[in-house]
């Protein structure tokens, strides 16, 4: 399978980082969902998302349907996923959020 790194754009406020992600490729209407320490991972198939955080945000990892899962909204008309991810300590920012890039994905050798 081809996985396909989506536009996305990161934002935050005191309580948490919001990370929204194109899902005009998916082709499937779960979503998965994981965070932990720095690391963020969300995967709508053949949609695949891991980013690396500059700090530490709270461990959530879930399965649901996209249209309703507890730590994101989806906006049908631009298809678009918003995850909120909670930071561990609030109101500490996040130097240069904006500038986050995907993580490279580990490569298996055949």
């Amino acid at each position: 399978m081809q996985l396909v790194t989506p536009s996305f754009h990161v934002e935050q406020d005191a309580s948490f980082v919001h990370v929204s992600i194109s899902c005009v490729d998916a082709k499937v209407a779960e979503v998965r969902i994981v965070a932990e320490e720095r690391t963020f991972g969300c995967f709508v198939d053949p949609v695949y998302l891991p980013l690396n955080l500059p700090c530490a945000v709270e461990s959530m990892s879930e399965t649901c349907a996209l249209t309703s899962s507890p730590h994101g909204t989806y906006d049908p008309k631009t298809q678009t996923f918003t995850v909120h991810i909670k930071k561990r300590v609030h109101g500490e920012h996040f130097p240069c959020l904006l500038y986050t890039s995907p993580s490279p994905r580990d490569r298996q050798k055949s």
